[in-house]
């Protein structure tokens, strides 16, 4: 049985830290050549009791808050290399900004060829015996699962799946690459970050693709 056509794919990058959401603004942007004039002049940005700032360019949303920093591609022409500049730019100019965590979303959006291939999906992923005289009908909501790095870095590979019901036999995939900036002496934490970005993303987006294609084959039967 052939396996599931994409539907949709998406990317987005979260950084996890200590950010101030009042200076993030279209014209910064610009400023800093991170966003074209005429990108900004089009922007939405929102400024929420000081603790959120979100900014909708064309091509990108940009959400900040105190805690956290999130860029996510608006469409699928995007290059992926867009949405990675600009979160590395971002963090260079803020160097010295607390960092934590930094996580690179593959996000896919695929169809099965039939219904029987959706419903195997969770019979797979959760078995339905497990729940007999427990719930009445059961069906997989959501699933996740965690694997340890095969890399020299901390973090861990975080894969999640769910069925989709807007979509005729749809299945959304997450492939999270999470990365924790070492707790160490570092007076650029953010630049830190921004380098580790640089040097795993090829690695990234090849390890979500690997890790995807093996699941298709082991869930869509």
């Amino acid at each position: 049985m052939a396996g599931p056509s994409i539907h949709s794919e998406s990317l987005v990058v979260g950084v996890g830290g200590g950010f101030n959401p009042r200076i993030v603004e279209p014209l910064w942007l610009v400023q800093h050549n991170l966003v074209a004039e005429n990108e900004a002049a089009s922007a939405e940005r929102q400024l929420i009791d000081e603790d959120l700032s979100r900014i909708v360019l064309p091509w990108a949303e940009l959400v900040v808050l105190k805690d956290q920093l999130q860029v996510s591609a608006r469409n699928e022409i995007v290059n992926a290399a867009q949405i990675r500049d600009l979160v590395v730019g971002l963090l260079r100019l803020l160097p010295h900004t607390p960092v934590g965590v930094v996580s690179i979303n593959h996000r896919v959006q695929v169809r099965a060829e039939t219904e029987e291939q959706w419903l195997g999906v969770g019979h797979a992923l959760a078995p339905k015996e497990l729940w007999d005289g427990i719930l009445d009908e059961p069906g997989m909501f959501d699933f996740a699962m965690q694997g340890v790095r095969s890399d020299d870095l901390q973090g861990a590979i975080k894969v999640r799946i769910r069925p989709l019901f807007d979509i005729q036999w749809g299945v959304f995939v997450n492939v999270n690459d999470e990365f924790a900036i070492p707790d160490r002496d570092s007076r650029e934490p953010a630049g830190l970050a921004a380098d580790l970005i640089e040097k795993v993303w090829p690695k990234a987006e090849m390890r979500a693709t690997q890790i995807r294609e093996r699941l298709f084959e082991r869930i869509f039967r």
